[in-house]
This record gives structure tokens, sequence and C-alpha cells, in this order.
């Protein structure tokens, strides 16, 4: 069975019995604190991708590019998209449809 950890002064309660939920409390605060200051990092860096992948597209557009080259396959049919896997470091390669668990070995 484990132990109750030592804390300090309750902040939020003057009873000492609630001691021990309050730096639970506290720490959970915490680590709230740092994912939202993450997931905020996180949807700046998106948002700059964003904006460079549209720069991109346009400049690409600009040169004359064909507007289906961008297209790179059709969001309705998955069957298109191919994940390779190999879990000796590239000594052996599968292939297999996203959503699918079943695999075929390509190479060795």
């Amino acid at each position: 069975m484990s132990r109750i950890p030592k804390t300090t002064k309750s902040k939020y309660n003057k009873d000492d019995k609630f001691r021990w939920v309050d730096s639970q409390w506290e720490k959970y605060m915490t680590k709230m604190k740092e994912l939202e200051d993450k997931v905020n990092t996180l949807e700046n860096e998106n948002s700059k991708l964003r904006i460079a992948h549209c720069n991109l597209r346009d400049e690409f557009l600009d040169l004359g590019g064909d507007p289906e080259q961008l297209e790179l396959f059709d969001p309705d049919d998955l069957g298109q998209l191919k994940i390779f896997e190999s879990p000796d470091g590239g000594k052996t390669i599968y292939q297999r449809n996203a959503g699918s668990d079943e695999r075929t070995k390509i190479s060795d």
C-alpha cells in the first residue's frame, strides 16, 4: 500500500485533512498549464505552416503550374493511399492500404 506523500501547507483548505488532495490538484493544474502552452505553440506553428503552404501553392501557380498536379489523391478513395512499413530498419518492406491491417511483403 502506498503512503501519503509529504506536502506543504494547503493553499486552498485550512483543514489538514485535504492537504494531499490539494497537492494533487496543484500538480494537475501545473500539468494542464504546460499542456495548454504546448497546444498554443502547436496551433501557432500550424498556422505558420498553413500560410507557407498557401504561399508555395500560389508561387507554383504563378509560375504556370497545373492546378491538377496539386491534388495528390482523391480524398474519397482511401484505397489509393499506401503505407510502407519496415520492422527491421529497411531490410524487409511491407505495404498496406490506409486503414487496413492486412499487409503484403514487397522486398527482402
